[in-house]
């Protein structure tokens, strides 16, 4: 990512027009990372945001400097004048300085050149030293500089401590003199204000030379600024935000004025094996494997993500002790060959009993309320009707409705075609399809009886459920309403609805499942920022008792955790013999957690956002950074000004950290 803003910024270095640059760079300006797995990609995003953003800040910038480090050596306080000579054209944004340890302050200003005359053209605010890099960037271009020019760097340190890079240049370098303000002569290192400011004088005024070899200094370019948060994309992903990603990860670098447009091009996407058939984003050419996955057919799809239209490029990252991934390395260019041949067999049945139960009602509803004409037969506008439509179904109390027999006879033609492989058919698929129009029938035929409304769904299915249904949603379920598709989905990405984790600062959402096999009470989420920790059984089942939306309310006789208690033989089986059967059998009881969706009612709206369960800042304690020598702890707490956590250090008595 460093190097891609490189070329950008100097693309006659990489032979290269300035009418090039933007199409020649855009396939790779958004850097992919693939995930094998959600946890491990969980783990990426707080270091994404930390250290790469960091990272690539002071990784990205072009840089003219004195010379490479020769030795280390402290300077005495005060202030230093280093030349700088450019050897190539370059707009000046910044200046870098390299110490070895982190005693003392430093300051940086940029002259024109070493005249007693010479004015600042720019300077920054003091900054605490530390070890390696110190950067001091502007937020706008200081000066545009020629090949062969010299600038001239002033370093102020206030302390004789400081330990600096020093370069063999045979440049002579310069110390200057202190400067006469408020009538006095006043040493350097008092020139630097409480407030952070730096009183350089505009006039540069004497210097004298310095003896031994010159401060490590460069002139840096513009660096790029990565977005803080990157597009992640998981099965957690919202299907509402999916197209919303989409659409942004299409948008290209533009060329306007001969500069450079990227302020809605995506930086990076992070994203598991969501990221795979069916999403097509062309102008992506550059992605990384995190963690080679597990299957040849997941690999081949993973990496033809990239390099659509442009040529990709698919760096993997390997584990030497996973003897897989030794076995791909060792014979990468034979396995690359012929990967082809290494693609495993398909292990979903699209045709299950499970598959076609959950997928057979709301395709014979979608045909019917969208198709003009099914095998020459026309659809009649009245199945589209939401009042009248589902009650269209009884025109088939004899099996003899053209439109229903032309639905059957061609999903059964679809059911024993020639491409789908024996061993995948289901030779039930016609009773199946029988049994969803017959429970349609006598759903229809019973609420027509009985006087009542049967709408194909409620406009919102987010919101609590009021009446039956063709196509239900989990609140029917839990309100006791009747269904005649129970828990239709809005789109095959979604498998469960989620509950809101939150503190102060952060939010996490996370699915029963989840809670089960990877984030239970006590564990780390998943979050983009400050780190939380899931609470206990007890905790969780206390901010549910406040209450929150149904969870008191009564149904079928049933309350609070009851109304979702999980029938399951295996797995009370499996708990039976995990508490090594101290429990007698009767007395094991399995709930799914309730979630936001689960939770609405009604009487009492809960939205997708609304915070459910209270999590713990992780980690209690921090060390303050704002001291040297000893190290001191400080409770970790919420600052509510900036919505973020912070340490309180009892030396420093701040009530915010900061």
């Amino acid at each position: 990512m460093s190097e891609i803003h490189k070329v950008r910024e100097n693309p006659e270095f990489y032979g290269l027009s300035k009418e090039q640059v933007a199409k020649e760079i855009d396939p790779y300006w958004t850097h992919v990372s693939y995930f094998s797995d959600l946890q491990l990609m969980s783990k990426f995003t707080g270091y994404y945001g930390d250290d790469i953003k960091r990272d690539i800040e002071n990784m990205s910038p072009l840089r003219i400097g004195n010379s490479d480090t020769s030795c280390m050596g402290k300077i005495p306080k005060g202030a230093s004048l280093v030349p700088i000579t450019s050897d190539r054209d370059l707009s000046i944004w910044g200046v870098s300085v390299y110490s070895d340890n982190t005693k003392g302050n430093l300051a940086v200003a940029i002259y024109s050149d070493n005249q007693p005359d010479s004015k600042w053209i720019w300077k920054s605010n003091k900054e605490k030293c530390t070890k390696g890099e110190n950067s001091f960037f502007s937020t706008s271009s200081i000066l545009k500089i020629k090949k062969g020019e010299t600038v001239w760097v002033a370093l102020i340190n206030d302390s004789d401590e400081t330990s600096f890079h020093l370069t063999d240049s045979v440049e002579t370098w310069y110390e200057l003199e202190p400067v006469k303000i408020y009538s006095v002569n006043t040493p350097w290192n008092e020139l630097i204000t409480e407030n952070n400011d730096v009183r350089y004088p505009k006039i540069l005024g004497k210097s004298k030379k310095r003896e031994g070899n010159p401060i490590r200094i460069e002139l840096t370019g513009k660096r790029r600024n990565v977005e803080k948060l990157p597009i992640t994309l998981s099965s957690e992903t919202k299907s509402e935000d999916l197209s919303k990603y989409l659409e942004r990860l299409q948008i290209p670098l533009k060329e306007k004025e001969g500069e450079i447009q990227d302020s809605q091009t995506a930086d990076a996407l992070l994203t598991s094996p969501v990221f795979g058939t069916g999403i097509d984003v062309d102008r992506l050419g550059l992605m990384a494997i995190m963690n080679q996955p597990k299957t040849t057919s997941g690999y081949i799809q993973a990496t033809g993500r990239v390099g659509r239209q442009e040529p990709g490029l698919v760096i993997t990252w390997l584990r030497a002790r996973r003897a897989r991934d030794l076995d791909h390395y060792e014979n990468f260019i034979g396995y690359h060959r012929k990967i082809h041949s290494f693609v495993e067999p398909v292990t979903a049945n699209p045709f299950s009993h499970e598959s076609l139960e959950l997928c057979l009602g709301p395709i014979i509803v979608s045909i019917l309320r969208n198709a003009k004409y099914v095998d020459s037969v026309p659809i009649p506008p009245l199945w589209v009707s939401d009042e009248k439509g589902p009650f269209q179904i009884l025109k088939n109390k004899y099996g003899d409705s053209d439109v229903i027999s032309a639905i059957l006879r061609i999903l059964n033609e679809i059911g024993k075609s020639s491409h789908i492989p024996i061993h995948r058919r289901n030779n039930k698929f016609k009773q199946e399809l029988n049994s969803q129009i017959k429970k349609w029938y006598d759903i229809a035929e019973e609420k027509q009886q009985k006087g009542k409304i049967l709408p194909y769904g409620q406009t919102n299915p987010k919101k609590p459920a009021t009446t039956d249904v063709v196509l239900g949603s989990p609140f029917h379920e839990v309100k006791g309403l009747d269904a005649v598709f129970s828990n239709t989905r809005n789109s095959m990405r979604d498998t469960e609805s989620t509950a809101i984790f939150y503190n102060q600062s952060n939010k996490a959402e996370i699915r029963p499942s989840q809670f089960i096999t990877r984030y239970g009470p006590g564990s780390l989420l998943p979050t983009t920022g400050a780190s939380i920790t899931a609470p206990s059984i007890g905790r969780m089942f206390g901010n549910l008792d406040k209450p929150i939306g149904n969870f008191r309310e009564t149904v079928d006789g049933k309350q609070q955790l009851n109304k979702i208690e999980i029938n399951d033989v295996n797995m009370s089986r499996i708990l039976f013999q995990i508490n090594k059967e101290k429990i007698p059998f009767d007395d094991l009881h399995i709930f799914s957690m309730p979630t936001n969706t689960s939770l609405n009612s009604t009487e009492k709206n809960v939205d997708a956002d609304q915070d459910i369960y209270q999590g713990e800042l992780f980690p209690e304690w921090g060390i303050c950074s704002r001291h040297t020598g000893n190290r001191i702890f400080g409770k970790i707490v919420y600052n509510p000004r900036n919505n973020t956590a912070a340490v309180k250090c009892p030396l420093c008595k701040n009530k915010y950290g900061d």
